[in-house]
């Protein structure tokens, strides 16, 4: 839309660039460090809570038959997935 409204001004040259200045404006916050620790903060606790998850379920499926455990493991890790 942006593109659309300074097509009109006549000065394709000045279009372009504003257009590609506006779009280089949104990557400057994923340039930030503080952006990068974010997302390794936040890789770091998927990996933790998915361990976390694989051991809850371990637990209760170690105490059902083993023809049932299979089932109930596959189940809960589904389960878990899934959020």
């Amino acid at each position: 839309m942006l593109f659309l409204e300074l097509s009109w001004s006549g000065d394709a040259v000045d279009c372009t660039r504003t257009l590609a200045a506006e779009k280089h404006a949104d990557v400057e916050p994923l340039l930030d460090p503080q952006t990068g620790i974010a997302g390794i903060t936040l890789t770091a606790l998927e990996l933790v809570l998915g361990i976390d998850n694989i051991i809850f379920i371990s637990i209760p499926v170690d105490r059902l038959p083993p023809e049932r455990g299979e089932f109930a493991r596959r189940l809960g890790l589904a389960r878990f997935m899934r959020n």
